[in-house]
Formats: structure tokens, C-alpha cells, sequence
């Protein structure tokens, strides 16, 4: 499409695996292939791909320094653009590491000195059901449904690189993200504190 693209992983995905079970011991670095992978069939450059290696499944339990840490590393990375969208899982997606790092990618948008458009989209919320709990329509303002149909076989081809990920999963959930339309919300640009 033309449009240049960099991907930040934040956390190291090496907490992400069954409960119950161990993860095996190079599961990081099994991640990190999967992700150059899939993103390299999406047409980003591995050059373009950041990993933050920050601990999975404890972003919201990282003390004041590291939190601090991650919020200038994303704001750094933003501020290498004038103008960039920033797209980042939903505030409210029903995972604490989703949500951390939505509040990570605020705060640090907070302070960019970059124009930046800020658009959430769900992953969890896709696959527990659209009225969890403790959401509410308003949780989605503005959504934004944009076809994906054109490259929906190239979205597929590249989900199935996560062979670490896709056997825990189950077909129920993995059919929420093979929809050939994606959603996003965008929301206004949030202050710096």
C-alpha cells in the first residue's frame, strides 16, 4: 500500500501459553520468528519490527521505573514521525496486558510531540462477546468497520505462522479475527498529565 509501517511488540510473549502448563524454555524466541514472519508476509521489513521484550502477562504490574521505561520508548518511537496513526488494543479488551498497554501507548502519545491519531481495536472482546460484563456500546465510540477483503487471504496466510499460539486457541476463537472486515475506534488525543 505504500504506507510506511513499524510494529511494536511490547511484551516477550513468554508468558502467554496454557495454564497449567510450563512454556518451553526458547518460547520467546519461537515467538519473535513467528512475529518477523507473519508481520514479513503483512510486506513490514524486519527492520521496521521493534521487540520491547517487557514481561508477559506483567505489564500491569511493572513498578514505577520500568512503567516509565516503556512510556519514553513508545513516545521516542512515535517522535520519529511528524504525523503517524498509532493503532493499539482496545482500553477495555479484557486482558491486563491489552490494557496496560493501551494505557502505556496513551500516556506516551500524551507526551509525543507528533500528530498522532490514536485507534484502538479489540482482540479479546472479539472472541468473549461484544456485551462482556463490564462493557457497554459507549466503550465504542466512533467504530470504524473497514473491509479487509482484498487482503483477507494474506491476513490468513500470515495468523498462521503463530503455530505456538493457534493450538491453544481453538477454532472458536480463531474464526472471531478470520472476518474479512476489521473494527477500530479512534479516539481524541489524550493530554499529558
Amino acid at each position: 500500500m505504500g504506507v510506511p509501517v513499524t510494529v511494536v511488540f511490547v511484551s516477550d510473549g513468554g508468558g502467554g501459553y496454557q495454564e497449567g502448563t510450563t512454556a518451553p524454555p526458547d518460547i520467546v524466541v519461537t515467538r519473535e520468528k513467528e512475529a518477523l514472519k507473519a508481520t514479513g508476509i503483512l510486506g513490514v521489513p524486519a527492520e521496521q519490527v521493534m521487540f520491547l521484550r517487557f514481561p508477559d502477562t506483567r505489564l500491569s504490574k511493572l513498578d514505577a521505573s520500568e512503567w516509565q521505561q516503556l512510556v519514553s520508548t513508545l513516545a521516542e518511537c512515535f517522535n520519529q514521525q511528524a504525523e503517524l496513526e498509532v493503532y493499539v488494543t482496545h482500553q477495555r479488551d479484557l486482558h491486563p496486558d491489552h490494557e496496560a498497554t493501551y494505557r502505556a501507548v496513551a500516556e506516551a502519545v500524551a507526551r509525543s510531540s507528533s500528530q498522532v491519531r490514536l485507534f484502538e481495536y479489540p482482540i479479546w472482546i472479539r472472541w468473549m462477546g461484544k456485551f462482556h460484563r463490564n462493557l457497554q456500546w459507549s466503550d465504542f465510540p466512533g467504530l470504524i468497520k473497514v473491509s479487509i477483503a482484498s487482503e483477507h487471504a494474506t491476513k490468513l496466510r500470515a495468523m498462521q505462522v503463530y503455530a505456538s499460539q493457534i493450538g491453544l486457541l481453538g477454532r472458536a476463537h480463531l474464526r472471531c479475527y478470520e472476518q474479512v472486515w476489521e473494527i477500530f475506534v479512534e479516539r481524541p488525543r489524550p493530554n499529558h498529565p
